[in-house]
C-alpha cells in the first residue's frame, strides 16, 4: 500500500474510533454499543486527528494519477473539516431538521437488529445516550457564553421534538416493534432481552427529557430573537454539503436569475392552458380539476392499451 493510501486508511480507523456512529453508518462492526464524545474536548480530539492527517498528506510523495487524486481529495477534505471545526459551528449546531439533536436518535435507524448481540448494542446505546447529550449541551452552553446562539424559533421546535421523544408517543417505541419483528426470524431473541430493551428505552426517554428541560429553561431564554442569517456560517455549511468552496455573490445572483426564468416559464405554460386565468388560478385548477388528475390520465392509457 502506498503512503497516501495508508494515511487515508489510518485516518478512517481513527475517525471511526473517535466517532462510533460513523462506524455504524459505514457498516463496520465492533463499536455499535458506543457513542462519540460530543463535548468540546471531543471536537478538539477530532481536530487533532484531521490536523495530523493533513500534515502527513502534505508531506507524502505520490507517484501516479491515482495517488495524486487520493492526496488531493484527502487534503481538501481535511482542510474543509478543519475550517468547519475552527468556525465553531458545533457551538451553535441546533435546528429542526439535521443537527445532533436529531442525529443521535436517528443513529438507531441504521443499527443492525437481527441478532442478540445487535440488540445488546442497541440497549447499550439507549442506556448511555445521556453521555453524548451531556457533551452536546456543553457545546451549546459554550456557544451561549460566546454569544453564538441559534434563533428562538429553532429552539422551540427542538423542544417540541424533545417532548415527543421523551413522551408516550416517542419514536423510541418503534424499537420494540422492530424487536418483535426480528424475533419472528430469530427465536433466540427472548422476553428477558425485550424487557431490557423496554427499560433502556425508558432510560433514553428520561435522558432526552432532561436535555429538553435544559433547552427550555436555560437555552431558550437566551436564544436569539431573530432568525439566523449571514455569510460566514452559510459559506462553511454550504461547503460541507457541496464539497467545494462557492462564490456566494455569484450563486445568489444565479439563484435569482433562475427564479425569474422559472417564473416566466410558468406564466407561459399557464397561458397555454387558460389565457384568461392567472397562473395562481391555473395551478389551483391543475390540483383540483379531475380532467388534469393522474388517475384520469392512467385510466385513459389503460383504455388505450385495451
Amino acid at each position: 500500500m502506498s503512503d497516501i493510501f495508508r494515511i487515508s486508511s489510518d485516518l478512517v480507523d481513527q475517525l471511526t474510533a473517535q466517532e462510533p456512529e460513523l462506524s455504524t453508518f459505514l457498516g463496520l462492526p465492533g463499536r455499535d454499543h458506543q457513542w462519540s464524545d460530543m463535548s468540546p474536548a471531543g471536537y478538539a480530539a477530532r481536530r487533532s486527528i484531521w490536523s495530523e492527517a493533513l500534515a502527513a498528506a502534505e508531506r507524502c510523495d505520490t507517484d501516479g494519477r491515482k495517488e495524486d487524486v487520493a492526496k488531493a481529495v484527502l487534503i481538501a477534505e481535511a482542510e474543509r473539516e478543519l475550517r468547519t471545526i475552527d468556525s465553531e459551528h458545533h457551538l451553535a449546531d441546533l435546528n429542526n431538521i439535521a443537527s445532533p439533536w436529531q442525529g443521535l436518535r436517528d443513529t438507531f435507524d441504521s443499527m443492525p437488529d437481527h441478532t442478540v448481540e445487535a440488540w445488546e448494542n442497541i440497549i447499550a446505546r439507549l442506556r448511555t445516550i445521556g453521555e453524548p447529550l451531556d457533551g452536546y449541551l456543553q457545546c451549546l452552553e459554550l456557544g451561549l457564553q460566546a454569544g453564538a446562539s441559534v434563533a428562538a424559533r429553532q429552539v422551540t421546535t427542538a423542544i417540541e421534538q424533545g417532548r415527543i421523544a421523551a413522551g408516550a408517543d416517542s419514536g423510541f417505541g418503534v424499537l420494540v416493534q422492530r424487536y418483535d419483528a426480528a424475533r419472528d426470524d430469530n427465536p433466540s431473541l427472548g422476553n428477558d432481552l425485550r424487557a431490557q430493551l423496554e427499560a433502556a428505552i425508558a432510560d433514553a426517554k428520561s435522558a432526552v427529557g432532561s436535555a429538553t428541560d435544559w433547552l427550555e429553561s436555560e437555552y431558550l431564554p437566551n436564544a436569539a430573537d431573530h432568525d439566523g442569517v449571514g455569510r460566514d456560517r452559510y459559506v462553511v455549511a454550504a461547503e460541507r454539503f457541496l464539497g467545494q468552496s462557492i462564490d456566494t455573490d455569484e450563486l445568489y445572483a444565479w439563484g435569482w436569475s433562475e427564479l425569474d426564468r422559472l417564473t416566466h416559464r410558468l406564466a407561459e405554460l399557464c397561458a397555454q392552458i387558460d389565457p384568461a386565468a392567472t397562473p395562481t388560478e391555473v395551478v389551483e385548477r391543475l390540483h383540483t380539476d379531475p380532467a388534469f388528475g393522474a388517475a384520469r390520465t392512467i385510466s385513459r392509457r389503460a383504455c388505450a392499451r385495451q
